[in-house]
C-alpha cells in the first residue's frame, strides 16, 4: 500500500469527468489490514468474580428504584422488642401496685366497719345506768 501512488491518482487530471468532478470511484479507495486483538477480559477474570458490568444483581436493583427517603436509617427490631417488653414489665408493676392499693382500701373499709359493728353491739348490749 502506498500513499505516494494514491495522492498521485487523486490529483490526475485525467480521473476529472466531463464537468470537472472527480468521479467517484477515482477517489475511492480500499484498504484492508489485520485489526489488532481486542482484549475484552484479562486472562483468569471471568474465574475469580461476577463479569464487569455484567447483569444487575438484586441488591442492584434494590438501591436503583428505592427512593431516598426510604433509604434512611433502619430501626432494628430486636431493639423494639427489648423497648416494648421493658414498658409492658413497666405496666405490669403499675397494674399490681394499684391492685395492692385497692386490696388495702377495701380490707380498711372492712375493718372500718368491723369496729363500727363492734361499736354498736357494744353500745346496745350494755345496760343503761
Amino acid at each position: 500500500m502506498s500513499f505516494e501512488r494514491i495522492k498521485a491518482r487523486a490529483a490526475d487530471p485525467a480521473a476529472l469527468d466531463g464537468q470537472g468532478r472527480r468521479s467517484s470511484s477515482s477517489t475511492t479507495s480500499e484498504v484492508q489490514g489485520l485489526a489488532p486483538p481486542i482484549p475484552i477480559f484479562r486472562p483468569g477474570e471471568l474465574t475469580t468474580g461476577p463479569v464487569p458490568y455484567g447483569a444487575p444483581t438484586h441488591w442492584d436493583m434494590m438501591t436503583h428504584v428505592t427512593p431516598e427517603a426510604f433509604k434512611a436509617g433502619t430501626v432494628p427490631v430486636s431493639s423494639l422488642a427489648l423497648m416494648g417488653l421493658a414498658k409492658l414489665i413497666q405496666w405490669e408493676q403499675q397494674r399490681a401496685r394499684e391492685e395492692r392499693r385497692e386490696k388495702e382500701r377495701q380490707a380498711a373499709i372492712e375493718a372500718e366497719r368491723e369496729r363500727q359493728k363492734r361499736l354498736k353491739e357494744s353500745i346496745v348490749l350494755s345496760p343503761p345506768k
